[in-house]
């Protein structure tokens, strides 16, 4: 069973979407932490934070995101920037490397939203995200405990977070959007698992697609409609599932994507 670190980072660092993204465009794989640094510093990337501020935007956000052994690289997304690919398709796969990095956002989607949307819930506030913290407390996952304030801060960036990542909208009260799996989005999670070696039925049950709040038949629906744009191959037959994939990986089917046409919202 997989160890969770569940972490504060959510009461500060949020979805931070317009500072990763101006990151984005500048960054390389090969550069540094400290020249990248100097770069953020010397070109105002970040408006008028200071170098204290940059650096720890840098190693609690972005690079915990988007530069981390094991998880896909922060390159993929720039490449489809680059490539022109839509604000719905960016947003959401940066909600997903967040979601990856972020075992607190991950379980709190998982575990609590999931549920909650598929009971009929139209609208969650800050209590919903304490109670899970406090539950988690209490079950001695967080420990030392945090404070009352810590609590009530992360919960709130919680929200903020995913209403900013595009699943919720509002102020006080957050109102569930509708789902919406990009095809795009639905492809690179699905070619991240394949990575992983997840194979079969383990593909369309994998809790990474409760992220994005969607059934398993809309999973299924997802690899049909990959299926039949002719990024791989998907056969089901009684409850047996076989995928041909066509590209290796998320970097194989980010250059296909980023050739392509396919430009989907």
């Amino acid at each position: 069973m997989t160890q969770h670190h569940y972490t504060s980072n959510m009461m500060k660092g949020g979805a931070m979407i317009p500072e990763t993204l101006a990151l984005l465009r500048e960054w390389h794989p090969g550069v540094s932490p400290e020249e990248f640094t100097n770069t953020v510093v010397s070109q105002n990337l970040l408006g008028k934070a200071t170098r204290a501020r940059v650096k720890d935007i840098l190693s609690r956000v972005f690079y915990r995101r988007l530069a981390v052994p094991g998880l896909p690289s922060g390159e993929h997304i720039r490449t489809l920037m680059a490539a022109g690919f839509p604000d719905g398709v960016i947003r959401r796969l940066l909600y997903f490397h967040t979601a990856l990095a972020d075992d607190l956002l991950y379980d709190f989607v998982v575990q609590r939203l999931y549920p909650l949307y598929h009971a009929g819930r139209l609208q969650l506030d800050t209590s919903d995200a304490v109670v899970f913290i406090d539950e988690l407390i209490s079950s001695g996952l967080i420990s030392p405990p945090w404070s009352p304030n810590i609590r009530l801060k992360t919960a709130r960036g919680l929200l903020a977070a995913l209403r900013d990542f595009g699943l919720l909208e509002g102020h006080a009260k957050k109102r569930f959007l509708p789902t919406h799996l990009p095809l795009p989005v639905f492809l690179y999670v699905a070619h991240y698992l394949q990575e992983q070696g997840i194979a079969g039925r383990r593909l369309i049950e994998h809790p990474h697609w409760k992220l994005f709040l969607v059934k398993e038949a809309e999973v299924e629906q997802s690899f049909l409609a990959a299926h039949q744009e002719g990024f791989l191959g998907y056969y089901a037959a009684g409850g047996i599932v076989r995928v041909e994939w066509k590209y290796e990986g998320v970097a194989g089917v980010v250059r296909a994507l980023a050739a392509g046409t396919h430009r989907t919202a």
